[in-house]
């Protein structure tokens, strides 16, 4: 039987794919490489990471806790969340638009899948959001705030907003590796965004323009994960988002994928 050109493309593209995720002891060691190198002779290691998180929500607490008039203790919980996650979200994407520049030599010259650059900088930033995490844990019990049973719904929550990133890092990587000032176009957009979506201040707040927020879709991989953490449930209109976005983003990039994958040695 003979297999079209786009179907052989199609299923080289899904074998690199498989073949990355089957080499997960050199993703995974590279990941946390790029992590500890971070911090390599620093006295306090990787615990810079929980004190810069710790500074940036102590000082938006105390700062717009008292300027909006919310409890300073329910404040605290919901921005602290916010935060860690923005800044998983935030920092894998913006170094997922160079993931491919930055992997250049190795992608050149050692015969890896492609797709394992994307799980090293997934690796490398969930190793982060996991240390960030002790902020989060620490304000919990420092404002004594119950933990409620529908916490474990953050699970699921999480595992979308990490399979999200899987598809947007190299949908942006190959943009990134075309267009050289995509990389710093982002990180703009992103800086601006973090204002724009609610990671500090809540949706409803704004009044009859809270519609504003919902049209935001990071607002929604945002709900997904905090609302359970903060003890509610997240809104069937946010599951509803993101799962659609997430149709969507996975085609776009399993073409963009097939089609550009090849050509990309010759961008970097």
């Amino acid at each position: 039987m003979t297999v079209r050109s786009s179907d052989a493309g199609f299923l080289s593209g899904v074998d690199d794919i498989v073949q990355s995720f089957l080499r997960t002891p050199l993703w995974v060691t590279m990941g946390w490489y790029d992590f500890e190198l971070q911090y390599r002779r620093a006295f306090i290691g990787p615990l810079w990471e929980v004190i810069i998180i710790a500074v940036w929500v102590a000082g938006l607490g105390l700062l717009f806790g008292r300027l909006l008039g919310h409890d300073q203790g329910d404040y605290l919980v919901y921005m602290a969340s916010g935060v860690v996650l923005w800044q998983y979200v935030s920092s894998t994407l913006t170094t997922g638009a160079n993931v491919f520049v930055a992997n250049s030599r190795q992608i050149v010259s050692v015969n890896n899948p492609l797709f394992t650059y994307v799980l090293r900088n997934v690796i490398e930033h969930l190793a982060k959001l996991s240390i960030h995490s002790i902020v989060f844990i620490a304000v919990m019990v420092l404002t004594r705030t119950p933990v409620e049973p529908v916490v474990l719904f953050a699970v699921p929550g999480l595992v979308v907003l990490v399979f999200t990133t899987l598809w947007a890092v190299p949908l942006l990587g190959f943009i990134g590796a075309r267009f050289r000032d995509f990389t710093h176009l982002l990180r703009a957009g992103m800086r601006f965004l973090f204002f724009a979506t609610p990671v500090f201040w809540y949706a409803d707040g704004l009044d009859d323009r809270a519609y504003l927020a919902n049209y935001n879709p990071f607002t929604h991989f945002l709900e997904i994960v905090r609302a359970p953490l903060i003890g509610e449930s997240a809104s069937l209109t946010s599951w509803a988002v993101v799962l659609i976005i997430n149709l969507v983003g996975i085609g776009i990039m399993c073409v963009m994928y097939n089609r550009l994958r090849r050509a990309l040695t010759l961008w970097i």
